[in-house]
């Protein structure tokens, strides 16, 4: 069984009660803005995680509130802290019968609140180089990302300019992440999508958005949406 979780944001106290029906030996994968920050998020993670019980470590990948630094140069799946492996951008594994695809980053509509190079990273959108990694594969069952892809995003969301008119962003402001996204699901055929970021629980077509500390299981041979 695999079991997607959304955005956690370093809130590692509410694991045991969203996790308590899930298998122990279950395939974890969050989906990014896990809160891989130094200091007390770690220390709070080594010590939920041992009380869980869960027979493997966790999959995440990064979204855009993390600490960044610590994954450059990383190309291939690290356990960075104890029972939870990072999964940098592009990488595929086969997991359960199904092949998948992981693609991490996006933008950031409070990066005017936050400190550059402190507490925001211009290496939170996707890379060209990164998009190569995952677009040059032939084939995957699913995709999981942080952002949508741009045209959910659309569908069920207002500008951020408009829901936010206080914050100044320009009215003409885009995530360039969610449109790559939006590339490889339509290259890949549409497969379903896994993603979290919009803090909102939304299913449009193949697309599945998580909510903050939602989870969402399913079993080999699921159609995943």
């Amino acid at each position: 069984m695999i079991v997607f979780i959304g955005d956690i944001h370093g809130q590692f106290e509410w694991l045991p009660n969203i996790l308590k029906h899930v298998p122990k030996d279950a395939t974890l994968i969050q989906v990014g803005d896990f809160g891989f920050w130094h200091g007390h998020p770690k220390k709070e993670w080594n010590r939920i995680w041992p009380t869980l019980g869960f027979e493997k470590p966790m999959y995440a990948i990064d979204g855009n509130h993390e600490y960044l630094p610590m994954f450059r140069d990383m190309v291939d799946p690290t356990e960075i802290w104890e029972g939870v492996i990072y999964l940098p951008r592009g990488t595929v594994l086969d997991i359960e019968g199904y092949k998948i695809g992981f693609m991490g980053g996006a933008g950031s509509i409070d990066y005017m609140f936050r400190m550059p190079g402190v507490s925001w990273f211009a290496e939170e959108q996707i890379s060209d180089e990164q998009f190569d990694r995952l677009f040059g594969v032939d084939h995957i069952d699913i995709l999981v990302t942080h952002a949508p892809p741009t045209s959910v995003a659309r569908a069920h969301f207002i500008h951020p300019s408009a829901a936010f008119p206080s914050w100044g962003l320009p009215g003409d402001w885009f995530d360039p992440s969610q449109d790559k996204v939006e590339r490889l699901w339509t290259k890949f055929g549409k497969p379903p999508l896994i993603c979290g970021h919009m803090h909102r629980s939304i299913v449009h077509d193949t697309c599945r958005i998580l909510d903050i500390n939602e989870v969402y299981g399913m079993r080999e041979g699921d159609s995943a949406v």
